[in-house]
C-alpha cells in the first residue's frame, strides 16, 4: 500500500475536565474529511497521544473508522515497552486501522545507536499485526530520535514497512534522508513531516505529508501539494504564504506549546467549542493567544 497525499495529524478535543469531548472529534473529522485529505493519522502527539489511556485510543480509533470510510486510518503507537506497543497496535486493528506510525521508544535515543533494538522493536509489531508500519524520524526537542542510515536501511528491510514520516525539522537532513532511501532498492512512500518548510519539503518531490500543521488549515496544504505536483509552482507559494506565517506561530519556541496553539487556533476559526488540553500541558498566555489571533486576521482567516 502506498501511502500519497495529506494525512492530518488529528487534534483531540477536551472538555474543561480534561475528559475527550467525543462528539467535537467527531463533527472535527468530518470537517476535515471535506477537504480532501487521504486520511487521518489519530493518537499521534498532535492528538496528546502519550496521555490518552488505551480505552480512549480505542475509542478514537473507532469513531476515525466511522467517519473514514475509504480514508486510511494511521494509528499512532506509543509504548511503554515492546510488549504494550504491540498490545497498542493489536488494539488498533481491531478497530480497523490501516498502518501504525511508530513513535521512537525513550530507549532508541543516545550514541551510538543501537540499530538492532530499534529493529526488534518495529519487527514485533510488524510480525504481530501484519500491518503496514510508518517509520518516525523525529527531532530530539519532541522526545524523537533521528535514525542513522545503517538503522534506516535495516527497517525498511522489514516487509511490513512502507512508508516514512520525516520530521527532523532541519532542512539538511531532511534533503539528506530523502536522497538516502531514494537511493535504495526498495521504495517506500516518503511523507514530510517538516511543518517549519512545508512548502520546500514538497518540493522536493515527496509523496506527502503527515503533518501537525495540517490539523488545520488542511484545504490549503491539500491544494499546495497539488500545485507543486502539477508545477504550478506560483500557486503553491501563493497559498504557502497565506499557511507558513500561521504555523510558524503554532511551532514557535517552546515548540512544545503547539498542541495547545494548535487547538486555540482552531477555536478562534470556529471549527472546535474550546482548546482544552490535558496535563502535563497547559493552557498558552495569553501573549501567545493575541500573536496567533493577530496571525490569523492579517492572513485573512478571521476577522474578528
Amino acid at each position: 500500500m502506498t501511502y500519497k497525499g495529506i494525512f492530518p495529524a488529528t487534534i483531540t478535543p477536551m472538555n474543561k475536565d480534561f475528559s475527550i469531548d467525543f462528539e467535537s472529534f467527531k463533527n472535527y473529522l468530518s470537517w476535515l474529511k471535506n477537504q480532501d485529505v487521504s486520511g487521518f493519522a489519530i493518537n499521534v502527539d498532535t492528538g496528546e497521544g502519550p496521555s490518552l489511556t488505551s480505552e480512549e485510543r480505542i475509542k478514537l480509533l473507532t469513531i476515525a473508522k466511522e467517519v473514514s470510510e475509504d480514508l486510511k486510518i494511521i494509528a499512532g503507537i506509543i509504548g511503554n515497552s515492546t510488549e504494550s506497543a504491540v498490545k497498542e497496535a493489536k488494539n488498533a486493528v481491531s478497530c480497523g486501522s490501516d498502518a501504525f506510525l511508530i513513535f521512537p521508544h525513550e530507549t532508541f535515543r543516545g550514541e551510538p545507536q543501537d540499530t538492532t533494538l530499534i529493529y526488534k522493536y518495529h519487527e514485533a509489531i510488524a510480525t504481530e499485526t501484519d500491518k503496514d508500519l510508518i517509520i518516525f524520524n523525529l527531532q530530539d526537542a519532541l522526545g524523537g530520535c533521528l535514525y542513522t542510515n545503517e538503522t534506516l536501511k535495516k527497517l525498511i528491510s522489514i516487509p511490513q514497512v512502507k512508508a516514512i514520516k520525516e520530521a527532523s525539522f532541519d532542512l539538511s537532513i531532511f534533503k539528506y534522508v530523502y536522497q538516502f532511501l531514494k537511493n535504495q532498492d526498495k521504495k517506500i512512500s516518503f511523507l514530510t513531516g517538516n511543518d517549519n518548510f512545508i512548502l520546500d519539503s514538497f518540493s522536493m518531490g515527496v509523496d506527502g505529508g503527515l503533518l501537525g500543521s495540517c490539523a488545520q488549515l488542511t484545504q490549503f496544504q491539500v491544494d499546495c501539494l497539488n500545485f507543486i505536483k502539477n508545477k504550478q509552482y506560483d500557486k503553491a507559494k501563493e497559498l504557502s504564504n497565506i499557511f507558513q506565517p500561521i504555523i510558524d506561530v503554532i511551532f514557535m519556541p517552546p515548540v512544545s506549546n503547539y498542541r495547545a496553539r494548535t487547538k486555540y487556533s482552531l477555536k478562534m476559526q470556529g471549527v472546535i467549542p474550546n482548546d482544552y488540553v490535558r496535563p502535563p500541558l497547559t493552557e498558552i498566555p495569553n501573549e501567545e493567544k493575541d500573536i496567533i489571533k493577530n496571525t490569523l486576521k492579517s492572513s485573512g482567516i478571521i476577522k474578528n
